[in-house]
């Protein structure tokens, strides 16, 4: 199985030519809809989870454009190594993250 980075990479790869700030403005429509879906999910067409995973490929996505826009006129055969980059950078701050929640440096008080 592909993992998830990847497959919305993939993805990212061959969609249709959008910007950073069009992405973005999609993310927070996604997090809306996340938010609704905890908050009043009889009102959703998508259960939360179908809604995490939206959220999931707009933010994957904005890290390939971000890490297209620092690249200097990109040609087709660079996209296998931009690709290859934003996984690691990802996987490289997401484990970075996850030690701070191993560590339970963002825990939440009033949950303990």
């Amino acid at each position: 199985m592909t993992g998830i980075a990847e497959r919305v990479l993939q993805s990212s790869v061959r969609a249709q030519a959008r910007s950073v700030d069009s992405v973005f403005k999609n993310l927070v429509e996604e997090v809306g809809e996340l938010s609704r879906a905890l908050n009043r999910p009889w009102r959703c067409d998508e259960p939360a989870i179908g809604e995490i995973a939206d959220v999931i490929n707009c933010v994957i996505d904005l890290a390939f454009l971000l890490e297209l826009q620092d690249c200097i006129n990109p040609r087709e055969d660079d996209m296998p190594a931009i690709v290859e980059t934003v996984q690691r950078r990802l996987e490289h701050y997401v484990d970075k993250k996850c030690g701070k929640w191993d560590r339970c440096e963002n825990a939440d008080p009033e949950a303990l």
